[in-house]
């Protein structure tokens, strides 16, 4: 599955200065995922949405797909080249925590922002916060008679894919892992101006945040029994983001928000290697705004159906494939 980008509390140690060194706040930015349960959560009643676009809707997220098709993204690219500049850390096991690859970034996003804009909008601040972390364990081939697993990554193994972490998943492939775990979580914050369509001037307060993981924050787990994967019950997407319009030239505001979760509710397989468009077979629990319902796989050859509904209908089809 490849996963692009979109919660543990790390007190950085103290130099003799009292502040922390720059060493430790790399350490501790690098090593913790910073969102909550309240940030995961919808937090109001979000925009409702309209029943034509719901194919459309649900297949623009790359998650319900095992492989998605490639579309053109400016904003994302640009996203994936900022993470493609940061390397990973390696992280030993703990008592706690098994050995894992981390990797954050906190930097000022106006420039990727931008890209996804429409005409007119000026993007004057955004700032984007970011954390990933990934882990697997595999039989070593030299003591495969005594069953010993082997946790990665290794030095060697993150050298390799160090140039590009913004598709970690590559690294357990590569691996041969037999169990994996990842996690990430995202956060966005931009002001921008712009109008509205009756040519009103506003400025946008927009954030954005992203959770993959489960629902209790932890990182998503999945293993590989006789040639096939299965991702974990309650590995979650969600996508919240909440916007504050404010008039310039009226004494008003207007707020709104849109939401995703995705939520494993049957354990979701595919082959090993496969580069099928969907999964096996599993289901997604699905909340999108004011809608509820399932994703539901049977094939990796076909689309899965969806089954969605809200107060007033309830629909359900074969999920539309997405395009440029």
């Amino acid at each position: 599955m490849r996963l692009k980008l979109l919660i543990f509390l790390l007190i950085p140690a103290l130099g003799c200065s009292g502040k922390p060194s720059d060493d430790d706040n790399e350490a501790s930015r690098i090593s913790r995922a910073f969102l909550t349960i309240f940030d995961a959560s919808m937090a109001n009643t979000p925009n409702p949405i309209a029943s034509n676009p719901m194919p459309l809707l649900l297949s623009q997220y790359e998650y319900l797909y095992l492989n998605a098709p490639e579309v053109e993204d400016k904003e994302r690219d640009c996203f994936d080249k900022k993470l493609d500049q940061i390397g990973f850390k390696l992280f030993t096991a703990t008592s706690t925590e098994p050995a894992s690859a981390k990797h954050g970034i906190e930097t000022d996003y106006v420039s990727c922002r931008k890209l996804s804009r429409k005409t007119g909008e000026k993007v004057k601040t955004s700032q984007l916060r970011f954390f990933q972390k990934f882990g697997c364990r595999f039989r070593d081939p030299n003591h495969q008679l005594s069953g010993d697993e082997i946790e990665i990554p290794d030095t060697a193994s993150i050298a390799k894919f160090s140039g590009s972490p913004s598709n970690i998943l590559e690294l357990g492939r590569a691996q041969k892992c037999t169990k994996r775990f990842w996690q990430i979580t995202a956060d966005i914050n931009s002001e921008i101006y712009g109008v509205d369509a009756e040519e009103n001037q506003i400025s946008y307060f927009e954030r954005s945040v992203l959770l993959l993981g489960d629902e209790n924050l932890r990182p998503c787990e999945e293993s590989l029994v006789e040639g096939v994967w299965n991702m974990q019950n309650d590995c979650q997407y969600v996508k919240r983001t909440a916007r504050s319009n404010h008039y310039i030239n009226a004494a008003f505001q207007k707020s709104s928000e849109d939401y995703i979760k995705l939520n494993v509710t049957s354990p979701l397989q595919y082959l090993d290697d496969s580069s099928a468009t969907w999964f096996e077979s599993g289901v997604f629990a699905v909340t999108l705004n004011n809608w509820t319902g399932t994703v539901a796989y049977n094939s990796d050859q076909i689309a899965p159906t969806y089954t969605m509904s809200n107060s007033i209908q309830a629909l359900s089809d074969e999920l539309t494939q997405r395009s440029d």
